[in-house]
């Protein structure tokens, strides 16, 4: 990009990432934000009106990928409108990067994207950090050149040695691993459903990913807390959820956890916030498990 560009993503608002927004990146670079139409009834981009959108604006980068992310992107129109406009397309894969490296939810360089870029402590199992993937030359050589010596002067050997031997099981069990990420979230959606707490998207099976969303209104109602009082209560029991809805299952599941101890969890869960202390019940349950997708 250069100064005054337009940069088009998912809006905070409807779960994008805010440093995409105004105030943030934007703002550091001199870019313009605009956001990507977004279909909040199926929590999914509108893809033939982002396409049309892109075609009208013109942005030189569109980045697909959010905070909240349930369900994989349509991304066959808004490849062919970046193409049309001359965008780059990027995917934000900071999130789901784990899964994505195991095959599940979606391919993103083959459904379209030029570059993927992503965290490499979140669903992928590494340290702190990130990685850029392309295949595209041009790209490729950019990067290399804007970044080296320019954005970035230090290796870390620790961080980098730690990256290797990540991607050294994410290639070894990266395809079991995902697929039982995914199944657990589905699991535990189902499970914490049934049993009354507000899991969002039912409907739509939950989740294809490693997230599940809460309603934040339907808690405030029916426990009479925020989402933040919420995790303070949950913590009280060694339960770590964020403090702003979302609940994770890719460490549990990096633990050795499986579809049918996702009832068991959602068990604890409850009692937590019902105000029993399962620290003790958490402890027993948690030592239990043994690190699971990682060489012996």
């Amino acid at each position: 990009t250069i100064r005054g560009d337009s940069l088009a993503s998912i809006s905070a608002d409807d779960g994008g990432y805010d440093g995409y927004g105004d105030g943030y990146l934007p703002d550091i670079l001199d870019l313009r934000a605009v956001h990507l139409p977004f279909d909040r009834e199926h929590h999914n981009l509108d893809a033939d009106r982002a396409a049309e959108m892109i075609r009208t604006e013109k942005p030189r980068l569109v980045i697909l990928g959010a905070s909240f992310i349930l369900f994989p992107y349509e991304m066959g129109p808004i490849k062919d409108a970046c193409e049309d406009s001359g965008s780059v397309l990027a995917y934000d894969a900071s999130h789901v990067l784990g899964l994505v490296a195991g095959g599940e939810f979606q391919r993103p360089i083959k459904e379209g994207a030029e570059v993927l870029y992503g965290s490499t402590h979140k669903t992928f199992f590494g340290p702190q950090g990130g990685l850029i993937v392309t295949d595209r030359l041009d790209i490729m050589e950019s990067v290399e050149k804007n970044l080296t010596w320019r954005f970035v002067d230090n290796a870390h050997w620790n961080r980098i040695a730690a990256l290797g031997q990540a991607l050294l099981e994410m290639k070894e069990f990266g395809s079991s691993y995902a697929k039982q990420v995914v199944a657990n979230a589905k699991a535990l959606g189902k499970a914490l459903s049934e049993k009354g707490f507000p899991i969002m998207f039912e409907e739509l099976g939950f989740t294809e990913s490693h997230q599940l969303l809460i309603d934040r209104e339907e808690v405030n109602r029916k426990y009479g807390c925020s989402i933040n009082d919420l995790s303070v209560i949950l913590e009280k029991s060694n339960i770590i959820i964020d403090s702003v809805g979302r609940l994770g299952i890719a460490e549990a599941t990096r633990l050795g956890g499986v579809e049918k101890e996702m009832t068991e969890i959602a068990d604890m869960f409850i009692s937590a916030i019902e105000g029993k202390d399962m620290a003790e019940k958490v402890q027993e349950f948690r030592s239990a498990k043994k690190m699971k997708f990682v060489f012996d």
